[in-house]
């Protein structure tokens, strides 16, 4: 007889049973040998113990293995996948939270809207109550509302459904109108969900827009300056401005007399710090266009030590990926939405992205 191992004796006492249904092509019964009785009909007898031992140590061991592969298959399923499932696998499901927007009497507003844990990249968000003080839309990722005449607190809903069908419990989405203070609606802003933001900064004097006859218009799609984008960040963020006649820019010679107060008051922040020539000095280039990730640096600079913001101080442009980290930066405290992300950072900035930039910076400020 063979040697027996602690395994095979686990399973010494196993015999096989064929009945009438073996004739029939069916598996055949298992019982234990202690429950067997010897003078059962049909019952099939090896020539002798030994030979029935060896026989029912062998059968042992497959009889193992049957049982031990769905097992093993489980396991390598588990592995190839990343594992079993946690104890907080139901936790897990897709997850949209409360959206709070603000607004006024005849201008659009917006945000993009995100979902939580997610299966896929790909997510499908719709409103599941409609608006009652005015109209919402979702395009992809991307809440468009425009109220109507009253005034108050608009309520509705909305959920999300990602790509393996995981549906999210519906959140509430809260937009509060008030009267429109500015006295006017920018008529190339129509629909826009920066037309809220435009009108904000008109209100505070920080950035204008211009009257043909009657109409107001904001020009969103022109280009912002250096020296420009550097006043309007200084007065949203509230820096102390004094009267000055010069800056300590090698250029200051070539900027306008408006801008000089402002950009004395951020070099003197930290704010900018201008290019570097190759004389060593530094020129601030006021008449050219701020570029995305100037303006980002900027911005990231008036918000070093708020929530969500690592501090990206306006470095010599000699340094490389300044521009990523300032970008990183605007992402981390929401102040740019995707599509404004994938751009070029040296695509020059325009009125309406400055628009939402400095609303949504004076948002985080308090």
């Amino acid at each position: 007889m063979p040697h027996s191992t602690a395994f095979d004796k686990c399973f010494f006492n196993i015999s096989w049973e064929f009945t009438d249904s073996a004739a029939q092509g069916r598996f055949p019964r298992v019982l234990f040998a202690k429950a067997a009785h010897k003078n059962r009909k049909n019952r099939v007898s090896l020539p002798n113990k030994n030979e029935r031992q060896v026989f029912l140590l062998r059968t042992g061991k497959y009889l193992a293995a049957l049982l031990l592969l769905p097992l093993s298959v489980l396991l390598f399923a588990s592995a190839l996948t990343g594992g079993f499932p946690s104890a907080g696998a139901a936790d897990a499901a897709v997850q949209v939270g409360t959206v709070r927007l603000e607004t006024c009497v005849g201008a659009s507003t917006g945000c993009t809207l995100r979902a939580e844990n997610a299966d896929a990249e790909i997510v499908l968000f719709q409103l599941t109550e409609r608006p009652r003080l005015g109209s919402a839309k979702i395009e992809n990722d991307a809440l468009l509302y425009t109220p109507g005449e009253h005034v108050g607190t608009d309520r509705f809903a909305y959920t999300a459904v990602d790509a393996e069908g995981n549906v999210a419990e519906p959140a509430e989405i809260l937009v509060k109108i008030t009267k429109n203070r500015v006295g006017l609606t920018y008529a190339d802003m129509e629909g826009d969900p920066a037309h809220y933001a435009a009108l904000c900064l008109a209100r505070k004097g920080i950035m204008q827009g211009e009257r043909i006859g009657d109409t107001a218009l904001f020009r969103p799609t022109q280009t912002v300056t250096r020296s420009e984008f550097i006043a309007m960040a200084v007065s949203a963020a509230g820096l102390r401005v004094t009267p000055a006649e010069r800056t300590d820019f090698a250029d200051d010679s070539g900027l306008s007399a408006w801008a000089k107060p402002y950009i004395s008051a951020a070099a003197a922040d930290g704010i900018v710090s201008g290019y570097r020539t190759a004389g060593a000095l530094s020129e601030i280039r006021g008449q050219n266009p701020v570029t995305l990730a100037e303006a980002s640096v900027i911005v990231a600079g008036l918000l070093r030590g708020t929530d969500g913001v690592c501090e990206v101080m306006a470095p010599l442009h000699s340094e490389s990926r300044w521009d990523e980290r300032a970008l990183s930066a605007m992402a981390d405290a929401e102040i740019l939405d995707a599509d404004t992300l994938s751009q070029d950072s040296r695509t020059p900035l325009t009125r309406r992205t400055a628009c939402e930039m400095l609303y949504r910076m004076m948002q985080a400020l308090g």
